[in-house]
């Protein structure tokens, strides 16, 4: 797939996940010998376009807050990508080959199955949804890139693995967890919320396996009662899970609703405290690492010093146990 079908095929919706990628692909490449996070396969998925505006965005902060410093970005990727790996130790307890299953919704052009180190040993099965054309386009992008997809555990009468990976080429990117599937599916539609656990078992997901839930950039994207539903919902396929999320603050929603031709123009409908406040949430989920402004974490977390968004404001990073009883 090219980079203009791929453009093509992810639509106005989907350019937001090109973007995200090429700003990782532009931290790792062009904020120092020290970036806060490393994503070459980043690289391979986004477009040119997505990749001059990324470039752009890095030399406009430079130039209003000096250089130096890291993409908001790409360090909200590596708080999440560390809580991640701690949420799914923490599931496995004392025994590492337990399996773990990690879903991670509107992934876009994530590439954490490709890029985290998991624990030694452990048996982690990745599922990512977002809308079916994005999906559709993350699955060809990766066979372009030559990237590793399927199952590495599942084993044939013959003991081969089970995997998939481009005709006639190597293998540039294999998993590092035992397997990944993609799912397509418009969170945005009741309907499909209420199939969720229909549509991922279909995946290989089991509520019976302790669960990560990865919601970055998702929920306040969709309405406050949207995203309820979306919290209830997850909650009630978890016999065990923790929630890895993030939401904005105030001040950076109330600059969204007052932009005029920027690509986060009208985006968003509620703050991190409106979440933490509603039923569904409150019901269902206890707070464990209490919201915080990505600059803050990446501060107290890598010591590492990062540019603020020259609209004002900032988002937050999150995590959150499952209530027992909730099911």
């Amino acid at each position: 797939m090219t980079q203009l079908q791929a453009k093509q095929q992810v639509g106005p919706i989907g350019f937001t996940c090109l973007f995200t990628a090429a700003l990782r692909y532009v931290e790792t490449t062009k904020c120092g010998p020290s970036p806060i996070m490393v994503d070459h396969l980043a690289g391979q998925l986004c477009d040119d376009e997505a990749l001059e505006l990324a470039l752009k965005e890095l030399a406009d902060l430079q130039g209003a807050q000096g250089p130096g410093k890291h993409l908001r970005v790409p360090a909200r990727s590596r708080i999440m990508d560390d809580w991640v790996v701690e949420g799914i130790s923490s599931l496995a307890g004392s025994r590492p080959s337990q399996p773990v299953q990690v879903v991670s919704m509107g992934a876009g052009l994530d590439t954490r199955p490709w890029r985290l180190d998991f624990p030694a040993g452990s048996d982690v099965r990745w599922i990512c949804v977002d809308f079916p054309n994005v999906m559709t386009a993350k699955h060809q992008l990766l066979a372009a890139a030559g990237a590793e997809t399927g199952s590495r555990k599942q084993e044939s009468a013959n003991g081969e693995r089970s995997h998939s990976m481009p005709e006639g080429s190597g293998c540039k990117w294999p998993l590092h967890c035992s397997s990944w599937h993609g799912l397509g599916l418009d969170l945005s539609d009741d309907n499909n919320v209420q199939e969720l656990g229909a549509r991922l078992e279909a995946c290989g997901f089991r509520a019976d396996i302790p669960t990560v839930w990865v919601i970055e950039a998702v929920l306040y994207y969709m309405p406050l009662e949207k995203a309820e539903q979306l919290l209830q919902t997850i909650a009630m396929l978890s016999t065990d899970a923790i929630l890895v999320a993030t939401c904005v603050d105030n001040e950076l929603l109330e600059a969204s609703r007052n932009m005029e031709d920027h690509i986060f123009a009208k985006l968003w409908y509620f703050d991190c405290d409106e979440l933490h406040a509603s039923g569904a949430y409150k019901q269902n989920w206890s707070t464990v690492h209490q919201p915080q402004t990505t600059k803050q974490l990446a501060k107290d977390m890598y010591k590492a010093d990062t540019y603020v968004a020259l609209y004002g404001g900032a988002e937050c990073a999150f995590t959150a146990t499952k209530k027992t009883g909730q099911n």
